[in-house]
């Protein structure tokens, strides 16, 4: 009777042992899959912000040649306007003149 006594604690000692394995076995396999869950977000989040940065700096370059088109755009208009005015402005000058002095 003893032997077989000794024989069903040592079996639940044993499974006891198995069981303890198996749940660190178990904690350590969520504490790797985690710990591979943040290494993957932190790429991920590296990925985006180099993509955002390459985003970035194309709408910048495009907004600035987009700018100096404009700038440039404005400034022939504007020297189109000025040379409209000095080819003007002494029939305006006169005809201002003379609507307001009545001749």
């Amino acid at each position: 009777m003893q032997k077989v006594l000794n024989s069903i604690f040592f079996i639940e000692k044993k499974a006891q042992e198995m069981v303890e394995d198996a749940q660190r076995e178990c904690e350590s396999i969520f504490e790797d899959a985690k710990k591979e869950r943040e290494t993957i977000k932190q790429d991920i989040v590296k990925r985006q912000n180099a993509r955002l940065e390459k985003i970035k700096a194309y709408e910048e370059d495009h907004a600035s040649a987009k700018r100096d088109k404009i700038t440039a755009q404005s400034r022939r208009e504007l020297e189109k306007i000025n040379a409209i005015y000095e080819e003007k402005k002494e029939f305006w000058i006169e005809s201002i003149f003379e609507k307001v002095t009545g001749r």
